[in-house]
């Protein structure tokens, strides 16, 4: 137990010195993944479909807000989407812009969730945003977890279906847009994987939030189990078909992540919990103190150190020269009263 606190004090530590350092890092490495995504899946816009502007545009968001990375990275989506076609484009960046004005509208400081909720889906492990953001962020942050997945499967399915959207002869542009629009809106994955998002983010917040002991940790299992049971229960209800060893590898990623982030952040100890009562001239109030686990303060032991000890004849040395400095004060004060 002492371990882990001294290793969780440390990394603590070290990230609160070198933060200015290190939040950048991360915000160059996210821009530069999703940047890269972009180009893998979509990269119809010849012009910015290499990696050095991807380095570019990383290292300038690096020391941007991050509302103005997120806004780069869909611009660069809307406009490989209009290389593309531009009628195709329509539906799919009206939507990407909707999610961008109502996320910066309501969670503006949460911005980046959306793009990491693209970027780790891609990887397999999207699954652990919901559980990370409902520990660490608030209820509005359904917003950009939500939005995260829509865009994932948005550019998912033009990436797939890129040759089949090309081909299609409808010879009006409402046509075309009515097609893109319900193969979208129609995606049963999509919308089971964003209900249950969603729904995993604010049951890990609001329990969280509670007054439970270990609320931390019961958050954490119920978060794993929305997320175990509700592609399940969708896929039974909507007859959607669930890749299980996906399913599987984003729960195991989102309870490790999950309790990295508890270990982190949270150092509660139940074993030592005090409830208070007091109140105002307008309220009663009742509180649960949790204390938090610290390391026990090390005992501070002086040790005395002499060079050698005196021996008989120095002490009366000692002892004589006190007697003259005594004579000799004497006989300054009373030359003085003199």
């Amino acid at each position: 137990m002492e371990s882990s606190l001294i290793f969780k004090t440390y990394v603590n530590d070290f990230y609160a010195k070198y933060k200015f350092i290190l939040v950048p890092i991360f915000k160059f490495i996210l821009t530069f993944a999703a940047l890269m995504l972009i180009n893998m899946n979509l990269g119809y816009f010849e012009k910015v479909n290499n990696i050095i502007v991807a380095l570019f545009f990383a290292f300038i968001c690096a020391f941007l807000p991050q509302d103005f990375m997120a806004l780069t990275l869909y611009g660069l989506v809307i406009v490989n989407l209009i290389a593309f076609s531009k009628e195709i484009a329509i539906v799919p960046a009206l939507l990407i812009l909707l999610l961008w004005l109502v996320c910066a509208r309501f969670n503006r400081k949460e911005l980046y969730v959306a793009v990491l909720t693209v970027v780790l889906m891609n990887i397999k492990i999207g699954m652990a945003v919901p559980v990370i953001m409902g520990l660490l962020g608030s209820s509005l942050s359904i917003l950009p977890v939500g939005s995260g997945v829509i865009i994932y499967y948005v550019l998912n399915y033009i990436s797939k279906n890129a040759t089949t959207i090309q081909n299609v002869h409808d010879d009006s542009m409402i046509e075309k847009i009515g097609y893109i629009a319900n193969q979208i809106f129609e995606n049963k994955t999509m919308l089971v994987m964003m209900i249950t998002f969603v729904l995993c983010t604010l049951i890990v917040y609001l329990i969280r939030k509670s007054f439970l002991d270990n609320a931390w940790t019961i958050a954490i299992v119920a978060g794993i189990l929305v997320l175990l049971i509700g592609p399940l229960l969708g896929g039974v209800l909507v007859n959607v078909d669930i890749d299980i060893v996906s399913l599987a590898i984003g729960n195991i990623s989102a309870l490790i992540l999950g309790f990295a982030v508890l270990f982190f952040n949270y150092s509660g100890d139940y074993s030592r919990v005090e409830h208070v009562e007091f109140e105002d001239d307008n309220y009663y109030y009742y509180v649960k103190a949790v204390s938090k686990k610290k390391l026990a303060a090390p005992d501070k032991k002086v040790k005395t150190i002499n060079s050698r000890e005196k021996s008989a004849g120095e002490i009366a040395d000692f002892d004589e020269n006190k007697e003259y400095e005594e004579i000799i004060r004497q006989a300054m004060d009373e030359h003085y009263k003199n």
